[in-house]
């Protein structure tokens, strides 16, 4: 993609547009060979683990699993030695264009935005592929509320990731594909650019806060719910699946909260063993059960 935005603002022939597209394929070749490499130990992790189904080694499988799509990123080594490739397909292209010092830099900061918006997509296609293996993970979990709930990366943080370079990487294009590419026009399309990086932001953010703050109370309120409060209830919000989720989540409360009740009323006529036992055989005592008891008599007279 680098190599098609460059040919629409420099002339280049079809063999040097050839050459800059498998140069660049070797930039992605290279990041993907070191995103394998740092995931190498998760992966390993993750297949003792399948060797043996050991519940107390499934929350540290899980976290490991969960944090594989980010291994890399947090690598300085990778970070420099794709940079370095970068700076190579710079020079190259440089070198088979002719560019002027200003159009080289621009086509630097660009290969950057490119490379930054794939960082983004590889990490969204990672965590999908490692699903099916957290939902495997989880199910042996011995920790009845899962596994820590920390954020590795905000809902926000996707949509900034997504939504703008896309936005930027498009109007780049219809801006190269129009105008005679006169120093006037150029300037006008970067202008033109930096309103479109203004207006994505600004319309990520606005569509981040309307599916934010919803989860957010989702969140609040289920922690409330953890901790015993039963009368806690979500405010539904919206009319979409996170409104929907709400109005669920809402009869998961009001069937506990009389379940609590339910227990509250038996114990207070019965010994609460058997009232707990009512309440989990459920249905299954309509039929009856038969079971072996001791009775003791006593006659206290005075």
């Amino acid at each position: 993609s680098t190599a098609v935005l460059l040919s629409l603002y420099a002339h280049a022939s079809t063999a040097d547009t050839a050459l800059l597209a498998a140069l660049a394929l070797v930039i992605y070749t290279v990041d993907a060979a070191l995103s394998l490499y740092f995931t190498r130990p998760a992966l390993a992790r993750l297949e003792a683990w399948r060797a043996t189904k050991d519940p107390d080694g499934a929350e540290g499988t899980w976290n490991a699993v969960a944090d594989l799509p980010f291994a890399s990123l947090r690598s300085k080594t990778a970070h420099v030695v794709v940079a370095v490739v970068i700076l190579g397909w710079n020079g190259a292209a440089h070198w088979r264009l002719q560019l002027p010092a200003a159009p080289a830099i621009a086509v630097f900061i660009g290969s950057l935005v490119i490379w930054l918006y794939w960082l983004a997509l590889r990490v969204f296609g990672t965590e999908r592929l490692v699903r099916p293996a957290l939902a495997e993970v989880s199910a042996a979990l011995t920790d009845q509320v899962g596994p820590p709930s920390r954020l590795r990366i905000t809902l926000m943080s996707r949509l900034l990731a997504a939504m703008p370079p896309i936005t930027v990487i498009a109007a780049t294009a219809v801006v190269g594909m129009v105008g005679s590419h006169t120093p006037r026009t150029l300037a006008a399309g970067a202008a033109s650019i930096l309103v479109t990086i203004g207006v994505a932001v600004w319309l990520t953010l606005v569509v981040a806060q309307t599916i934010t703050e919803p989860i957010d109370d989702l969140r609040a309120v289920a922690a409330r719910v953890g901790q015993g409060d039963l009368q806690a209830r979500v405010p539904v919000v919206s009319i979409d699946e996170i409104g929907s989720l709400s109005r669920s989540f809402n009869t998961m409360v009001a069937g506990l909260r009389d379940r609590e009740h339910i227990r509250d009323t038996f114990g207070a006529y019965v010994d609460p063993s058997v009232a707990d036992h009512i309440l989990a055989r459920g249905a299954a005592l309509t039929d009856g059960e038969e079971v072996e008891i001791t009775a003791m008599f006593i006659d206290v007279r005075g």
